[in-house]
């Protein structure tokens, strides 16, 4: 992201992705991290061992100790409910501008 020219010093949504072998740990999961605010989807994803995703959207700083500290976070809880960790996604991030045209 930094190579890009992004700027790191703003925070923005980031998606973590997290795979659970049935519906019942991904809605425990999911559950667990709606209570905080953040927004979570729960979809089947149509993968044999792990067929359920759920998606956790966390608004943070996108650096490297920010998205690990994280992930860990999820990894931990999702391994007690049979699940693993999955990756995670940020969009490009443009500045809003508020410029009027010429």
């Amino acid at each position: 992201m930094r190579r890009s020219g992004e700027d790191l010093s703003t925070p923005r949504d980031i998606s973590f992705s997290v795979a659970f072998p049935n519906q019942t740990a991904a809605d425990e999961f999911a559950s667990y991290f709606r209570q905080f605010g953040d927004e979570v989807f729960v979809n089947r994803s149509g993968a044999d061992k792990m067929p359920w995703d759920v998606t956790i959207v966390n608004y943070m700083l996108p650096s490297h100790h920010h998205i690990s500290k994280f992930q860990t976070l999820l990894g931990s809880i999702a391994a007690a409910l049979g699940g693993q960790s999955n990756g995670w996604d940020c969009f490009h991030h443009s500045p809003w501008t508020n410029s009027q045209p010429a």
